[in-house]
């Protein structure tokens, strides 16, 4: 029997229940690795390369880019923290070692914190509520200590799966060893300056924009932009950027539905993230996709109304029951 996402690595009650433990760790060291990640933009300034070499370089940092933001769309927020659908547990170990690469911590702990974001959107026990400020929203909050443990229980479902346990205790491994293979392979095209190519703009600067993105994308997806549904949070729809979000840019529509693997709703509302879904599934690598329920769909409809945020209005935040996170557990 091929291992999928609905065969745990150990034996579980009818209950579904497993021994959990809280891992704990402190990030103050995230500040120096990411000044570190920076700074290998400007290794190609020690030994230039010519412009073929360069040229390879920005189509490794291209291909990188789409790579790991398609991981942490899927893997870290569809699959991970909304069960949106399924697949093997070695495609999806490839997926969270991929995103792990986005510097943004491993996937349980990603996961957990989200999952618990959708349960008190905006409300005082929100990790990075857009009341806290610009600043706390697109950095701050990863720097908090008490922010670094991972609550297994709220993640509970993968808590169960010695490998993406480890994973998310060793999260920093898959980017170190992605550093070394882009390292290698400009060593091996054209010797050191090749090498600082590679490893600089291949993958220091793909780390680079990855990690800006996600942290532009939790700014402005509380703040601006249209929201279609009435939703009790401040999650806004924004067009203007959503093409190169794969899809995450659809945010109202996502709080409204957030275990749908399709985040673009209607119509001219493209999610790059789910047509490679589909793409995937025809290959077999992921199946049971869930759509957004024309049920819910019709719910708190508005037309693309600028509407006070529903938080502000009633001081509550968090989803209805009927609108819940959609964390499907294993059968």
């Amino acid at each position: 029997m091929p291992a999928t996402d609905n065969a745990p690595a150990i034996a579980l009650d009818t209950a579904y229940r497993c021994p959990v433990v809280r891992q704990g760790g402190t990030n103050w060291w995230l500040v120096p690795l990411l000044v570190l990640v920076h700074g290998l933009i400007l290794l190609p300034l020690l030994q230039p390369a010519t412009w073929q070499v360069l040229l390879g370089a920005l189509a490794l940092c291209v291909a990188l880019i789409n790579l790991r933001g398609f991981a942490f769309t899927a893997g870290f927020h569809r699959y991970f923290s909304h069960r949106a659908f399924r697949t093997s547990r070695p495609f999806a170990f490839l997926l969270g070692a991929l995103g792990s690469t986005g510097l943004r911590g491993g996937p349980l702990w990603w996961a957990a914190h989200h999952r618990n974001h959708h349960r008190v959107s905006d409300t005082t026990k929100d990790i990075h509520r857009p009341v806290d400020g610009i600043y706390h929203n697109y950095l701050g909050w990863l720097l908090v200590d008490k922010n670094a443990t991972t609550d297994l229980d709220c993640i509970r479902d993968f808590a169960c799966q010695p490998e993406q346990v480890w994973l998310n205790r060793f999260w920093l491994m898959p980017s170190l060893l992605m550093a070394s293979l882009c390292a290698l392979a400009g060593w091996l095209i054209a010797d050191l300056p090749g090498l600082y190519a590679f490893l600089g703009i291949g993958f220091g600067l793909s780390s680079v924009l990855v990690f800006h993105g996600q942290s532009l994308l939790d700014v402005l997806a509380h703040r601006w932009g249209r929201r279609r549904f009435d939703t009790p949070d401040t999650s806004h729809n924004i067009f203007a950027i959503h093409p190169i979000f794969m899809g995450e840019a659809w945010h109202n529509n996502h709080h409204h539905n957030p275990g749908s693997a399709r985040m673009g709703f209607f119509k001219g509302e493209w999610d790059s993230a789910y047509d490679t879904l589909v793409v995937l599934r025809f290959f077999g690598l992921v199946w049971d996709l869930r759509e957004p329920d024309p049920r819910v769909l019709s719910v708190n409809r508005v037309e693309d109304k600028v509407l006070p945020d529903a938080a502000q209005r009633s001081g509550v935040g968090g989803l209805p029951a009927h609108l819940a996170p959609g964390i499907r557990l294993p059968d």
